[in-house]
């Protein structure tokens, strides 16, 4: 049986059968049954109302590709709900890192960072890069915070005792002499200003000379001397 071209909806029963105005079919019921008796053939063909009762009309080509775009219509949506819930699992997950270990591990990591931020730089092995000048009167050993040294000790020499340059790579000790006395190291690893082998010599027997020295890893170097 050909399709009918001209389907009409059932009518809403908010709809009167009988319209008020003219005392006839409303116009919609009216269309409505005009669309049974087409369905019916018209007064053309065998099939009676009982028929369409107890079987469906044979689904045409346009039926079908109506209901293929129902079908991909509804598969679409289920696509984008899948999508959704996906999403809002993600954010779940995102929630909890955010009051997990790992949110706790980043913020201590930025403590750390905050706190660098504003601590002085110290060299492993150096001396600070403030500190003010320290006076020796007998022989002494270098502490990790001494950088500025003045030698005043009387009557002999003064001997000091150099901190390794091999654990002391780049950093920097300042040394003067008060007394006319010779400034030396304990063990000869002081390279002089003009260079050569390192000895024991840092400053002469000369009041107010004053000399700087360098670690290069292996020895103390002198870069300045006056």
């Amino acid at each position: 049986m050909a399709a009918n071209p001209n389907i009409t909806q059932i009518t809403p029963p908010r709809v009167p059968l009988v319209d008020a105005q003219t005392g006839l079919v409303s116009r919609e019921w009216y269309r409505f049954f005009l669309s049974l008796f087409n369905l019916a053939g018209g007064g053309q063909n065998d099939t009676s109302l009982l028929d369409l009762q107890v079987a469906p009309r044979t689904l045409g080509h346009e039926d079908l590709t109506n209901i293929n775009d129902i079908i991909y219509a509804l598969s679409v949506r289920a696509d984008q709900v899948a999508l959704v819930e996906q999403l809002a699992e993600l954010r779940k997950q995102v929630d909890a890192l955010a009051v997990g270990p790992v949110f706790e591990q980043l913020a201590e990591l930025q403590k750390q960072i905050d706190a660098l931020s504003v601590a002085p730089v110290v060299l492993s092995g150096a001396a600070p890069l403030a500190s003010g000048p320290v006076t020796k009167t007998t022989d002494f050993a270098v502490m990790a915070a001494d950088l500025w040294i003045i030698n005043n000790k009387a009557g002999s020499g003064c001997v000091v005792t150099l901190p390794s340059p091999i654990s002391n790579l780049g950093r920097a000790l300042y040394l003067q002499n008060y007394q006319a006395q010779t400034f030396t190291a304990s063990a000869a690893v002081v390279v002089p200003l003009g260079g050569g082998a390192a000895a024991t010599t840092i400053l002469a027997a000369v009041a107010g000379a004053h000399a700087t020295l360098v670690s290069d890893g292996t020895n103390w170097v002198t870069t300045q001397y006056l």
